[in-house]
């Protein structure tokens, strides 16, 4: 084989490697915000996913942290995230139906739910990478890779799992609160609540 047509070859077959998939069929996410069918609609279907979209993926954030998504569309999902410093610059310019990288799910997750993590997350600004190791060691995200695509199985797994610490750090900050209220209060009238409770 001539050496122009074969290095056009492996140009070519590098090129076609790093190609990103774009899903075809999409779920729905411009629903009525109230509208909760929909947004069960929008769970229930997830499972049978291969590939979620970067669109849908946001979506889930935003419905995790928010309980719902007011944005509409995809271009007011990422100036949500931006306003709020959650948005990776690789999210910045990319497309909103193509498949969503582990990486760019646990950046925006990591800044969205206020993850510290190590000395190359934080250098590095919940970089894609260093987010995805960080939520893998916290056991929020499933090993592999960061450059992989998630399927709707793993993102209700993570989804599920952020819900559950998000709860964890509202209930340890409630107590935080209450233990804080208590020391501001005379001993004397918290010992007399703590008797009433005991009767």
């Amino acid at each position: 084989m001539h050496p122009t047509a074969l290095a056009a070859l492996l140009a070519l077959a590098l090129l076609s490697g790093c190609a990103r998939t774009v899903v075809v069929e999409t779920q729905d996410t411009t629903y009525d915000p109230n509208d909760i069918d929909a947004q069960l609609d929008f769970w229930h279907e997830m499972p049978g996913r291969s590939a979620i979209t970067n669109n849908e993926g946001v979506h889930g954030v935003i419905l995790l942290i928010e309980g719902t998504d007011t944005t509409g569309s995809w271009e007011n999902r990422l100036a949500y995230l931006d306003e709020r410093g959650w948005l990776p610059e690789t999210l910045r310019d990319d497309r909103p139906d193509v498949a969503m990288r582990r990486g760019v799910l646990a950046s925006v997750l990591a800044r969205a739910l206020s993850i510290e993590g190590g000395v190359m997350y934080e250098l590095t600004g919940a970089s894609p990478r260093y987010a995805y190791r960080e939520l893998v060691y916290q056991g929020l995200m499933p090993s592999g890779s960061d450059q992989m695509v998630l399927d709707g199985v793993d993102f209700l797994g993570v989804i599920s799992k952020s819900e559950d610490r998000r709860q964890a750090s509202i209930r340890t900050a409630e107590q935080e609160a209450r233990a804080a209220e208590e020391l501001d209060r005379p001993v004397e009238d918290v010992q007399r609540e703590r008797d009433q409770i005991a009767r």
